[in-house]
């Protein structure tokens, strides 16, 4: 099923540093560098778009991120990551999004069986 992956980002300006006569080694957590920015990974969540009971979600939601380090995370986001949220919601950064309600009736996601019939009725006309 389809997951949604959040990240937050501290985004500070690229300082110079005097030449140092050691080899430099990039930062792994410098992920991206744009006009003299540095961005630096803080938290990150991810969610599932339908819940456990195969529902598409609607409504606000509340997700407490887990934190980011730098040596763990190279990558912008955490598809991999759980999509638990924090439990210790006191510390964690709090990311507040809405689901639009596209229905007043649930809408659920296919049962697998159609999931796979549709798919290898696709790949017939290819």
């Amino acid at each position: 099923m389809a997951r949604l992956c959040f990240a937050v980002y501290a985004v500070m300006d690229k300082m110079k540093t005097k030449k140092s006569t050691k080899a430099m080694n990039p930062s792994k957590y410098q992920t991206i560098r744009k006009a003299g920015k540095v961005h630096y990974p803080v938290a990150w969540v991810n969610t599932m778009v339908f819940d456990y009971k195969g529902q598409l979600k609607n409504g606000e939601v509340v997700l407490h991120s887990w934190s980011s380090f730098p040596d763990e995370l190279e990558e912008m986001l955490n598809p991999m990551g759980t999509v638990q949220t924090n439990p210790y919601t006191e510390n964690a950064t709090a990311l507040h999004i809405r689901f639009q309600e596209y229905s007043k009736q649930p809408i659920n996601y296919p049962p697998f069986d159609k999931v796979r019939y549709d798919s290898q009725s696709m790949n017939a006309y290819m």
